[in-house]
């Protein structure tokens, strides 16, 4: 009997989802791509009468599927992509179709550069948009149908099917955190925050792609254990994601949840070692460090590999009003995200794990962009000393990267000196680090004389992060963070000195 591998993989997802910038329609797009490979194809092939196939990965918007007829494969991939763009209009899905022959991993390998070759193919969007059509305002696109406003076909699927209340990935979530039926998921920004702060987190795994590699090199060598070893990993790493976002649930969200009755965070991405929420200001540190632990400790207990470096996971965090263009500040969490990863894989732990690690930033200024550009244009002063000190590793410091709980020792400490102080000494860094440092010395004096030793409590937060009772190392100074992380965790971003 013939054996075929079909494979999908949905375009730019995250584009996809963030089409139109609000958060009821971003959670609409995040339910159907969620939706899209896993209940909606099992109802195609249902539908299709495809039985007897074996699905080796169906996560969020990709599919790997072996089919044991020939016949009924082809009919599969001739209906899918008529089918998706009924379900998920707007949705650009490529799919491969590949006879298994010689051995599974090189119909694999086949299929993989298909689908490479397939994305870099324009596909036409439809309807078109002619001179006496409608446009939506959000997007531009050819007008289907309006709600409050003009909506595209993309936008009225997302919309509707965000009203049916088919969010699966916070019934997921809800369902493993124990969580009251009767407390609301925000569907607005205003809901979740009011017209305070909110973090934008962008999570995802360490060195996941070397990982991929020799599990390729292990199937060719176990050809008849091919299918088994591909769907053990990836229900390992999808396992392991979904334990890190309860955990930081249950943990960090719940308790506010229950007290407040609303959940201060919503879920926009969770697949694999793939996370982005938006949650609450002053909760988002903990909750960042709660996920990057626990993730680190579910891949490790899924994955049960003894002979390879632990896997863990880096994130970026956008602090930004709840009237910041969502598109903005997850493109700012990503390259923050991918700041982390690259110091990370540059002071690898001694067992050469890439260590996990996080970085931040806070929104106040018009510059917008990526983290380098925000670094070049406000976070750098004409003497060249960074005012970013981060990222910041989960746990023990690792080469020359600073641990996150040494930079929050220094936030609490800075709260102790006098009122104004540490943002004095911030605009004094921008004019010159060495008479800053001379002028913390004053200060920290005439704390130790109005506040017992919170002059000397500063200095040893200090020495953590500078190694001396210095503001700056290396040509960076964690003030600035210091600063922002107290300031973020007593009052949801605002300025509470």
């Amino acid at each position: 009997m013939d054996q075929w591998l079909f494979a999908c993989a949905a375009k730019e997802i995250q584009r996809y989802i963030l089409d139109g910038d609000k958060l009821k329609d971003m959670v609409g797009g995040s339910a159907l791509v969620d939706n899209l490979c896993g209940d909606f194809l099992d109802e195609v092939m249902n539908g299709l009468g495809i039985a007897g196939s074996n699905p080796i990965v169906q996560a969020a918007g990709w599919a790997r599927i072996l089919i044991d007829d020939g016949e009924k494969a082809r009919r599969l991939a001739a209906a899918w992509p008529l089918l998706v763009s009924q379900y998920a209009p707007g949705l650009q899905m490529v799919q491969a179709l590949v006879k298994v022959e010689a051995s599974l991993p090189e119909a694999i390998e086949q299929a993989e550069r298909m689908l490479r070759a397939t994305r870099n193919i324009p596909q036409v969007q439809f309807p078109q948009a002619g001179p006496l059509v409608e446009r939506s305002q959000r997007t531009g696109n050819a007008a289907v149908r309006k709600d409050d406003e003009l909506l595209d076909a993309a936008l009225s699927r997302k919309r509707k099917f965000a009203q049916e209340g088919s969010g699966r990935l916070e019934k997921k979530i809800a369902a493993a955190i124990g969580l009251r039926p009767d407390i609301a998921w925000p569907d607005d920004m205003e809901a979740l925050a009011g017209d305070r702060y909110v973090a934008v987190i962008h999570a995802d795994g360490n060195s996941l792609g070397s990982r991929v590699q020799r599990l390729n090199e292990q199937a060719k060598q176990s050809p008849a254990a091919a299918a088994k070893l591909y769907k053990d990993f990836s229900s390992a790493i999808e396992a392991a994601g979904l334990a890190a976002c309860s955990a930081a649930f249950r943990e960090v969200i719940r308790p506010v949840a229950e007290k407040e009755g609303r959940v201060p965070a919503r879920i926009i991405v969770l697949g694999g070692d793939d996370l982005t929420v938006i949650v609450r200001a002053d909760l988002a540190f903990r909750f960042v460090e709660t996920y990057l632990k626990k993730f680190e400790e579910a891949a490790a207990s899924e994955l049960k590999s003894a002979s390879e470096a632990r896997l863990t996971a880096c994130a970026g965090i956008a602090f930004v009003k709840s009237s910041y263009p969502f598109s903005r500040a997850y493109e700012l969490s990503s390259s923050l995200c991918g700041e982390a990863k690259k110091h990370s894989k540059m002071n690898l732990l001694s067992d050469k794990t890439v260590p996990a690690s996080f970085a931040f930033h806070r929104v106040t200024t018009s510059i917008t962009g990526s983290h380098a550009d925000i670094l070049a244009g406000e976070l750098r002063t004409n003497s060249g000393l960074s005012l970013a000190f981060g990222p910041y590793t989960v746990g023990a410091a690792a080469g020359n990267m600073a641990a996150f709980e040494d930079l929050r020792a220094l936030a609490s400490a800075a709260c102790l000196m006098p009122r104004g102080a540490v943002r004095t000494l911030i605009s004094d860094l921008y004019a010159d680090a060495a008479m800053a440092d001379q002028k913390l010395l004053r200060i920290q004096r005439i704390a130790d004389e109005k506040n017992g030793d919170a002059g000397k409590s500063f200095g040893k937060a200090l020495a953590g992060l500078t190694g001396g009772n210095s503001l700056c190392r290396e040509r960076k100074t964690p003030l600035l963070d210091a600063h922002l992380v107290a300031t973020i965790e007593r009052g949801h971003g605002e300025e509470k000195e």
